[in-house]
This record gives structure tokens, C-alpha cells and sequence, in this order.
């Protein structure tokens, strides 16, 4: 049996391939987008279906501070047919928690574009030492972020509920992210979703619907494991009411050689409408946070909005290779 060093290596080594292959997969998704646009125009309106609608949904604006966004808007308090006055409602928390808890019944997620220039910062593998750090740099600009947490750093998992309660998005990533235990069965993979959603709610009081898989969907090193079950788990997961999103951009800070101004320039070199940024948020990660800046300026610069994933942003799923 392969070491754990070994598995490392093996895993960094997938990353590296995983990065090569970004900007074939993305220019790929990008003919499908103008294909289906094309069809959608000759045929005078859109086909009906979960996974194959395209959404023109406007997004919410969600470019204003942090602390403007966890500010409550609470209603007036109702009253009972007693004529007990009965608790206030947040409607903002309420209103924001419908578009990111796991709801089997609610399947609606928006997979057109909206035609504005969107970009949705990710952070892998967190929360970390690194976590606030990164938290303060999203605050300092007025934007906010998406986090697909895993379990590794219990000693970090406060910096969750501190992230959710400055207006970033919770996703799902993993619980062990260990690639032999996660893929080793379909059980496998959703006892350790189950219990890393479990973690979630503990944190933030509900589970997110938002999930990322680890390697991503497009991820070869599953085949190690079990073949095809990539292929099983994608259709598997939407049935359940979750959503997973992969990325369209990379910093490349998947690979353990790759320098802050790398990251940088890697990040900066995409130009599409609408932006899925791939980082990481993990103990080895000094870089991206010294990158972090730089990027948020760099991207502001060029007319992009910030927002998070929930049920408006554009979904992007990689080619599966499993």
C-alpha cells in the first residue's frame, strides 16, 4: 500500500495536471455556452429541465462591506390570533439562508449567464491560521468570498461561523479530504458529506446546498479508487438538493512551488463575463494570502462585481473524467 507521502506526491502531481488542464476545459465550456445561446435564440425560448435551463436571473447586488450585508433588516413584530405579539423576523438572514440551505424539494439553480462581468472568489481546504487573515483582506476591500470547508483544523473552526457572520458563503468540501477515503465508495462519499455538512450546521446553524468536490468534478485521482465514480456521485448529489460547483480560473496555488506574484499573474490572466476563482485557505497557503490583495485590486480594476455562490450565481461544472 502507498504511504502517505506517497499519496501526497501522487495528489500534488494530479493538481499540477488538474491546473494544465484548466484553460482547455474552460475554453470547451466556453463554445458550449455560445452553442446553447445560439439554440436558445433559433428556437425562440428555453427548454425546461433541472440541469439544463439557462437562467437569466438577475444577481443581487452583494458588492457592499461586510458589515453593511449582516446588518438585520427586521420587520415589525407580528401579532398572533391571541394578540400576542410574536418574535420579529430577519428577513435579510432568512432571505440569505433560502438561497444557500440544502433543500431537497428546491432544485432551482441558475446555470446562464447574466451578461455582467461576475467574479466569485473560493477558497478551498480552510478554515485555517490563515483564515482570518484572508477574512480581513475580503473586509478591507468590501467584498466577500466563498469558503468549501473541510475538517482538519478543529482547532480553526471558529473562523466558520466568523466567516459566515461577515457575509461570506459556507460550502461543502470534505470532511477527512483524504482522496483514498473519500473516493473509495459512493457510501464512502457521503458519509464524509454528511458529516462535514453536520459540522456546518453546528457553525452556522443550517446545512449549505453548496459543495465542492475534492479534486473537483473533472478529478482523475477517484479512478484510484473507484472507477467511474465520479460519473455516479455528479447526478447523485443534485438529486439530493445539493449543487457542486468546480472553477473556471485558477491561481494555481494548488502546487506547492507557485509564488505569490504567480498566483497574481495566473489569476489576472483570465478575461470572461462571469469569473469562478479557484484558491486555497489551507496551513501551507502565506502566498495567496500575500497574493490576495493584489488580485481583488486587479479584478476591481477591470469592472468586476464580487458576490458569492448561492442559487443566482452561475453554476460551472467541469468535464468529468471518472
Amino acid at each position: 500500500m502507498e504511504n502517505r507521502e506517497e499519496r501526497r506526491q501522487l495528489r500534488l502531481a494530479q493538481r499540477k495536471k488538474q491546473v494544465q488542464r484548466q484553460k482547455i476545459l474552460i475554453a470547451a465550456g466556453g463554445v458550449a455556452i455560445v452553442a446553447v445561446i445560439l439554440i436558445f435564440v433559433v428556437l425562440g425560448s428555453r427548454p425546461k429541465g433541472e440541469q439544463k435551463d439557462i437562467v437569466a436571473t438577475p444577481i443581487p447586488d452583494q458588492t457592499t462591506s461586510s458589515v453593511q450585508k449582516v446588518e438585520s433588516t427586521v420587520a415589525e413584530p407580528a401579532v398572533s390570533p391571541t394578540g400576542e405579539p410574536t418574535p420579529a423576523v430577519d428577513k435579510t438572514e432568512a432571505d440569505r439562508r433560502k438561497l444557500i440551505e440544502l433543500d431537497p424539494d428546491n432544485r432551482e439553480w441558475n446555470f446562464g449567464e447574466t451578461g455582467e462581468k461576475v467574479i466569485y472568489l473560493t477558497f478551498d481546504d480552510g478554515p485555517s491560521p490563515y483564515t482570518p487573515q484572508v477574512l480581513d483582506i475580503l473586509d478591507r476591500y468590501g467584498v466577500n468570498a466563498t469558503f468549501f470547508i473541510t475538517a482538519q483544523r478543529p482547532d480553526c473552526f471558529d473562523y466558520i461561523k466568523d466567516a459566515y457572520d461577515r457575509g461570506n458563503t459556507i460550502g461543502l468540501h470534505s470532511y477527512s479530504h483524504e482522496y483514498e477515503q473519500v473516493y473509495a465508495s459512493e457510501e464512502a462519499f457521503f458519509e464524509d458529506l454528511e458529516a462535514i455538512g453536520r459540522l456546518a450546521e453546528e457553525k452556522i446553524g443550517y446545512v449549505p446546498a453548496i459543495i465542492r468536490f475534492p479534486g473537483g468534478s473533472s478529478n482523475e485521482t477517484s479512478k484510484l479508487y473507484t472507477q467511474g465514480i465520479m460519473s455516479a456521485l455528479a447526478p447523485k448529489v443534485n438529486e439530493m438538493g445539493y449543487q457542486y460547483w468546480d472553477w473556471n480560473a485558477v491561481t494555481g496555488d494548488g502546487a506547492e512551488d507557485v509564488t505569490a506574484e504567480d498566483e497574481v499573474k495566473n489569476a489576472l490572466s483570465f478575461d470572461q463575463n462571469t469569473i469562478v476563482l479557484l484558491l486555497h485557505d489551507g496551513d501551507t497557503k502565506e502566498n495567496t494570502v500575500t497574493a490576495l490583495p493584489e488580485i481583488i485590486e486587479g479584478f476591481k480594476n477591470q469592472g468586476y462585481t464580487f458576490k458569492v455562490l448561492d442559487r443566482n450565481a452561475t453554476v460551472v461544472h467541469h468535464a468529468i473524467m471518472n
